[in-house]
């Protein structure tokens, strides 16, 4: 895997990735006081839809919602100049900062 086509056409229903996030713990500034969101831990999700546009993730284990399109993720295609593969993962980078990484689970 070298660029976002080939990223993209890995992308079939049921492949398996998991996914790292790569931002600060999020600060949520209250009169009650401070409350931190740490960064999620890497997790597992399989492919469930592709579009020309967008993938569909579904997540079993993050969530105790029903199977089905309630529990999907979505991620809308980044243009090329926000995408990198890395050690043969892909990386997603927005203005200039790293957010996502997939790593295909074979």
């Amino acid at each position: 895997m070298k660029t976002l086509a080939d990223f993209k056409r890995r992308l079939v229903v049921g492949a398996k990735l998991r996914v790292t996030f790569h931002m600060p713990p999020l600060v949520i500034r209250g009169n009650a006081g401070n409350a931190v969101l740490p960064t999620p831990l890497p997790e597992e999700r399989i492919v469930a839809k592709v579009q020309t546009n967008s993938v569909a993730f579904d997540r079993p284990k993050a969530t105790d919602k029903p199977p089905g399109s309630q529990r999907w993720s979505w991620l809308g295609f980044p243009k090329a100049k926000d995408f990198a593969v890395e050690d043969g993962k892909a990386v997603i980078y927005q203005e200039g900062k790293k957010i996502l990484t997939y790593e295909f689970i074979e």
